[in-house]
């Protein structure tokens, strides 16, 4: 099982080539991880990037957006999902402008984003603000909206990073009135969850000792 970031998957899956074991990303959407050559043995339950980018850019012609910017984290999944993004946009020919991304490393300062979202507010039509970010990444940019007196002042096109966190938002609820975000739909397996809610502590079904624990704590709340 990968881990639930792409940037942390990408050694894991570096170290199951050398072993030839396989690798399930349940939440991992980079499109590097799509190469084959480089990955062999990974395997993932969502979609890549690429596949998200190309919803973006639909919902900016739909809505008659032709420019958008990007602030990306600096990371495997966020650069992945900028090129994809440029290239899509390419390839689809669309009117659609691209503007210079700007990048965040996991160091960035608040100063830092505020200092961009400025820069950003000054441009004439640059109002769609497109984000690949981590959710501390996101949460940065909402506190340096409100900082800087910048409410209102931006359209948020964010990817599935943000999807319907809650924890991205809280305090900063007015800076998200309005973003349009991408979530993954999910569906609930009925026979899955009546598996699961009838093991119990000595009857696991092979599932090892730690995993179940944790599981099972949370679950049930004890």
């Amino acid at each position: 099982m990968a881990a639930h970031s792409s940037q942390l998957t990408f050694p894991i899956a570096e170290l199951m080539n050398i072993f030839k074991r396989p690798l399930i990303g349940y939440a991992t959407t980079s499109v590097s991880l799509s190469d084959k050559r480089l990955h062999p043995y990974f395997l993932r339950t969502v979609p890549p990037d690429d596949i998200q980018v190309v919803l973006m850019l639909q919902v900016m012609k739909q809505f008659g957006w032709d420019y958008a910017s990007i602030i990306y984290t600096n990371s495997g999944y966020g650069i992945s999902a900028r090129d994809a993004l440029i290239r899509q946009a390419a390839f689809a020919n669309l009117k659609t402008c691209v503007g210079v991304g700007h990048a965040l490393a996991y160091s960035t300062s608040l100063t830092e984003v505020e200092e961009i979202l400025v820069s950003l507010s000054q441009k004439v039509g640059s109002r769609v603000v497109i984000l690949f970010t981590d959710p501390a990444h996101s949460r940065l940019i909402l506190q340096a909206t409100k900082n800087k007196g910048l409410t209102g002042r931006f359209v948020w096109l964010a990817s599935d990073y943000w999807a319907n966190s809650m924890e991205i938002v809280q305090g900063y609820e007015e800076e998200a009135v309005g973003a349009l975000t991408v979530q993954i739909r999910s569906e609930f397996v009925q026979s899955f969850n009546n598996f699961m809610m009838n093991l119990n502590m000595t009857n696991r079904n092979g599932i090892p000792d730690d995993w179940f624990e944790e599981f099972y704590q949370t679950i049930h709340k004890c």
